[in-house]
This record gives C-alpha cells, sequence and structure tokens, in this order.
C-alpha cells in the first residue's frame, strides 16, 4: 500500500485537518524509538499522523501492509487536560471543557443541534480554559508520556500479533508478576497492607486520602478474588459466605405479587410477549443458522453437537467442545483468507478478529471487547478457556459457559460464515 493510498483512504475514512499535523514534532518524540522497535521485531508498520475530532491511535492493515495512525487531536487533548490537572483552580474549567468535548462527540454522531448548543456554552467560557496555559513544568513531561503510550499501545499488540520471540517474552514477564501479586496477596494479611500505607510516602495514597485507602483496602479484602472463583468449591464457598453474613435476600424479603386495589392478585397483561425460554444448551435453539461448506465438515459436526449436549448434564464435554468449536472456527477462516498467524489461539482469535473489523463485519465496540476476552486473564476470557481444558480444578458452571456464548457467539458466527 503506497502513501497515496493510505492519504487516500483517511481523506475518505476521516475527518482529517492535515495543516493541523506537526509530524516534525512528533518525529522527535517517537519516530527514532518506533523505528527502531519495527526493525527490531521485524515488522513493516509505518506511522502516520492525522488530525480528526476522532482522537484515536488506531492500527490499519490493508494490502499486506500495516499501518499505525496516530491523531494529533488526541495529543493535543492530553494536554489540555494536563493543563486542568496541573493549572486550573477549580472545577468550572474542567466543566467548560467538558462542554467542548461532548460536542464534538455529538456532531461525530449526527447530533448537529444539541452539538451547536454545547459549542455554544463552550465558547462563551472558554476564556477559563485558556487561563490555564501556563503551570507547572511538569505538564508537557505528562503529555509526551500520554502520547508516547498511546503511540507504543498499539504497536505492542502489533508485536504480540506478530509471534516475534520479545512478545513470548515480554507475556511471561507478564504472567511472573501476576503470580507475584497472586502470591503477595495470599502471604500479606490486609493489617500488614495497611501497616505499609501509614509509614508509605503519601504519593502512593493514588491522590486519595489515607482514611479512603484503607477503607478501600478492608474492602477488597472482604471480596472475592479470581483465585477464589477458579473452582467450584470457591464459588460455593463465596455464596455460602454471603449467606452467613445476611447479605442473600432471605425467603421472606421476596417482592410480593403485586395486587390491584381489590385485592386480588393482578393478572398478566394480555399480548405480553412470552418468556424467552432458558438457554439449556451451548448453542441457544434460536442461533442463526450456518450456510456450511463441505470443507467445514469437523467444525459442523462440533457446533451440532454442542446444540444438542445441555449443559446441566455436561459441563465438561460443553467446555471441551467450545474450546475446540473456538480453535476450529478462527483456523478455517485463516485458512479461507490466507492469513499468517502464529500457532497461539489467542493470536488467532486477534487476527480473525482485526480482519473481520476491516472487512467492517464487526463494529469497533465489538472487535475491542474481543481484545479484552482475548488478552484480560479473567473469568471469560481466552486463557480462562484453556483452563477448562488442562486445569484439574478450574471446573465449568452453566453460567459461566452461556456468558461465553453471549460473548463470542457474534464472533462464531461472523467466522463461520465467512
Amino acid at each position: 500500500m503506497t502513501g497515496s493510498s493510505i492519504d487516500r483512504y483517511i481523506s475518505q475514512a476521516k475527518l482529517n485537518h492535515p495543516e493541523q499535523v506537526n509530524e516534525e514534532m512528533y518525529e522527535l518524540l517517537v519516530g527514532d524509538i518506533f523505528q527502531m522497535v519495527v526493525k527490531h521485531c521485524g515488522l513493516s508498520t509505518n506511522l502516520k499522523f492525522v488530525f480528526t475530532p476522532s482522537r484515536r491511535a488506531e492500527r490499519l492493515r490493508l494490502c499486506g501492509e500495516s499501518w499505525l495512525i496516530y491523531d494529533q487531536y488526541l495529543g493535543q487533548t492530553f494536554n489540555l487536560l494536563n493543563r486542568l490537572f496541573f493549572n486550573a483552580e477549580g472545577e468550572k474549567e474542567a466543566i467548560t471543557y467538558f462542554h467542548k468535548y461532548i460536542a464534538e462527540r455529538a456532531l461525530e454522531h449526527g447530533r448537529a443541534e444539541f452539538g451547536v448548543s454545547l459549542a455554544n456554552i463552550y465558547a462563551d467560557n472558554r476564556d477559563r480554559v485558556r487561563e490555564t496555559v501556563n503551570g507547572d513544568p511538569l505538564r508537557p513531561a505528562f503529555t509526551i508520556v500520554s502520547e508516547q503510550f498511546a503511540i507504543f499501545h498499539e504497536l505492542s499488540h502489533e508485536i504480540l500479533d506478530s509471534g516475534h520471540d520479545f512478545a513470548e517474552f515480554f507475556m511471561s514477564l507478564v504472567a511472573d508478576s501476576i503470580d507475584a501479586r497472586r502470591e503477595v496477596r495470599r502471604t500479606q494479611t490486609r493489617e500488614s497492607l495497611i501497616d505499609g500505607f501509614r509509614t508509605s510516602d503519601p504519593a502512593a495514597y493514588h491522590d486519595a486520602p489515607l482514611d479512603q485507602v484503607i477503607a478501600e483496602t478492608l474492602a477488597d479484602y472482604d471480596s472475592p478474588t479470581l483465585g477464589d472463583l477458579w473452582n467450584n468449591e470457591g464459588k460455593r464457598a463465596y455464596l455460602n459466605r454471603l449467606q452467613d453474613e445476611g447479605i442473600l435476600p432471605a425467603e421472606n424479603e421476596m417482592l410480593p405479587q403485586p395486587v390491584e386495589s381489590s385485592g386480588a392478585v393482578r393478572a398478566p397483561r394480555r399480548n405480553q410477549p412470552p418468556l424467552r425460554p432458558p438457554q439449556t444448551t451451548f448453542i441457544p435453539a434460536d442461533a442463526p443458522r450456518i450456510q456450511w461448506t463441505a470443507a467445514q465438515h469437523r467444525v459442523r459436526a462440533v457446533w451440532e453437537e454442542l446444540q444438542s449436549l445441555t449443559l446441566r448434564e455436561h459441563p465438561n464435554a460443553v467446555s471441551a467442545l467450545m474450546r475446540i468449536l473456538v480453535e476450529l472456527s478462527v483456523e478455517s477462516y485463516i485458512a479461507e483468507h490466507g492469513l499468517v498467524v502464529a500457532d497461539n489461539l489467542s493470536r488467532k482469535v486477534g487476527a480473525v478478529a482485526s480482519h473481520l473489523l476491516q472487512r467492517q463485519i464487526i463494529d469497533r465496540a465489538y472487535f475491542d471487547e474481543l481484545e479484552r476476552i482475548r488478552m484480560a486473564d479473567q473469568l471469560i476470557s481466552v486463557a480462562s478457556m484453556q483452563r477448562y481444558i488442562h486445569s484439574p480444578d478450574f471446573a465449568p458452571m452453566e453460567n459461566e459457559l452461556r456468558t461465553y456464548w453471549a460473548r463470542l457467539g457474534r464472533f462464531l458466527q461472523a467466522t463461520l460464515s465467512r
């Protein structure tokens, strides 16, 4: 993809103001480091600057080439928010700028009348914001760090998707960090943690009063950890504890049925839509039909088994087949579209999701949801899906399996429909 091609894409897809772009400043801030990282990891990612109301840093892959598009208006916004943080005397300046931000969002989504009214409020009070120009010398440093984070955060996704050795090394560091934090959590009492807050520098309080930090720490220790919820025994123990403490509603606390003024129990309203039957299988009965091809015979067989096995009677079989379905689905899509992806389920899901986004089959909001499922170490994630297969303690529950369908169903249908 040539430079002129990316320029044509930007002119068609974005409300760009090229006269506002200052590439020289950004070449100084990130250019050399960006190119060094790209070269080291064997990537072909190019950096392109725009100035649009969208305020986004995003990746774009077209015609076999990769672009990272950074919106300098996002950097300008970082700078102004830091001005408000360091220099504003109160809340009025921030509220004034809030009107401008919402006005731009409203105009972007076609709410012109609403956006103009908010813009007028900002215009009448903008001098308050302008008065925050001078102030703390740390402000430019904060802005630079914020912009570099936005750019290199997107580049890190490229590195992770590339399968480079650094990606494996980095993921191992993250895993070690998570394990270390869990070990600290298991061995450290809340009393010792609170004593640490009392003797630490006030900067460790995260800009909150010490009493508030202590209260939040106590509440956190009284909440279930992810480790508590990784097996059915932990889940039931937590629910039993809530019941013993009187937090769960008792039988006599159920809401009464609505009654008429005469005292009779109110009859159901006429023409009320029937209640949706509970989902008893991983793939519900009302799931859209897939137009299968001959090459999809194996994944079709798994799909049809997941339509018949009940969640209540066969949770382990369903969880194993669910993981197989995800892997076969993405491999089928990758083969169909000639994508080159490292042999890793998480990266395969990411590559397919990116391709579906580029084809406008899924939107940005759902793509971001898939990224959270793919990358996050939480109950409903690709990592936890792997644990269903390999962990002796990580047992599936009905509601969790239903939630997987709720979050992954659209992705599976889009992937199998090609």
